[in-house]
């Protein structure tokens, strides 16, 4: 749950994050405010309301949503994967491929081992962009805590996502170049 809010009463992998002031939720907010900092316009969208990836698409949604020149799949690492319903998500980019090809994908995870784990996660999401034939940018991956450790500090946490900004930003600004699928 977000931090100070009640625990949801159903099963969601996505949504039940740790009740840790690190998470997910958090992250994903300090990289929209990172983001922003660098003029870069930012929404979050749960994975539930953009189920068919029309929301990535250069046609305007129904709800007259713009389209998006960056995506990061932000989630827990559960078996150095992304859990299912984001999974789901990444067998779909190749729908969005071919009105989108310059599109940036990436990955924010928060895990319990980032450089092992949590990396291979946002491995995964890079193999699945670049297989779709849509530019890949190596994601992110955070220390959640656990037992021992309890989690990036927020300074750390801050720098880091402002780096990953700055990528991300650099890399939805550079030409595109044609794909190689």
């Amino acid at each position: 749950p977000l931090p100070g809010k009640e625990k949801a009463q159903v099963a969601d992998a996505v949504t039940e994050a740790t009740p840790q002031p690190v998470n997910t939720y958090v992250f994903t907010a300090e990289l929209s405010r990172q983001l922003a900092r660098l003029n870069v316009e930012t929404r979050i969208v749960d994975f539930s309301q953009c189920r068919d990836l029309k929301c990535l698409s250069p046609q305007q949604a129904e709800d007259d949503t713009p389209s998006a020149d960056i995506v990061v799949f932000a989630g827990p690492a559960f078996y150095s994967r992304l859990p299912k319903q984001l999974q789901g998500l990444l067998t779909r980019l190749g729908s969005v491929a071919s009105t989108s090809q310059g599109l940036v994908c990436s990955s924010l995870i928060a895990a319990w081992y980032p450089d092992t784990k949590g990396m291979e996660a946002a491995r995964h999401v890079d193999r699945a962009a670049t297989e779709a034939g849509l530019r890949a940018l190596t994601g992110i991956s955070l220390l959640t805590p656990r037992k021992d450790k309890p989690g990036v500090t927020p300074d750390a946490m801050k720098k880091a996502l402002a780096d990953f900004a700055a990528r991300l930003a650099e890399t939805a600004r550079a030409p595109v170049t044609k794909s190689k699928n």
